[in-house]
């Protein structure tokens, strides 16, 4: 078996040259391709911030000389700058990052920020997709994001979490999924 891929690093739209025993995938597939490298570069990063203690505004990734330090935001805003994600509108995410919220956001602002710059996809969590951002209630009021990672049939959330005191990995079980308010793409999986 053959096989050619080309995958620009940041351009998950691009065309993908992918031959198997001589059959060219369609357009389409070779998409699909495309946005699960980009699906698995995002957990991938993602995973690099695991350890890094909890830090209600910060955006340091934990390194061998420091812990670093980021709260919920922190985390999807640092793999969003890694990876040169961006806005629904096309400019960086990390254009918007800011730092003006309390320790224990207020109302909507939260999920408003979010529609502003992603895309939403309900909240049924069986549209969950590896990569997604799931905003979650606690104390109903949203104010607590995650990034998705789907195995198989499970998913699983990569977030800082303060009650652990730092970014962590685990199964998305029943508790969690109660707390779901909604669930975001990045705009590189508009057509997912």
């Amino acid at each position: 078996m053959f096989y050619h891929t080309i995958v620009p690093d940041c351009k998950p739209f691009l065309e993908i040259i992918f031959w198997v025993k001589d059959l060219k995938l369609s357009f389409k597939e070779s998409y699909f391709l495309a946005l699960n490298r980009m699906q698995q570069k995002i957990i991938i990063e993602a995973k690099t911030w695991l350890g890094t203690q909890f830090h209600h505004q910060g955006r340091v990734k934990i390194c061998t000389t420091h812990n670093g330090g980021c709260d919920c935001i922190g985390l999807v805003i640092g793999v969003a700058t890694a990876l040169n994600l961006q806005s629904k509108t096309g400019a960086s995410l990390a254009d918007y990052d800011s730092h003006n919220y309390s320790n224990i956001p207020e109302g909507d602002n939260l999920r408003h920020q979010l529609s502003q710059h992603l895309l939403e996809k309900g909240n049924n969590i069986t549209n969950a997709q590896t990569g997604d951002v799931v905003l979650f209630s606690f104390a109903k009021n949203p104010q607590h994001i995650a990034i998705i990672d789907r195995q198989t049939d499970e998913l699983f959330i990569i977030h800082a979490y303060s009650v652990v005191g730092k970014v962590c990995y685990h199964r998305l079980d029943n508790k969690w999924q109660q707390r779901l308010v909604q669930i975001y793409s990045f705009r590189e999986f508009c057509d997912r």
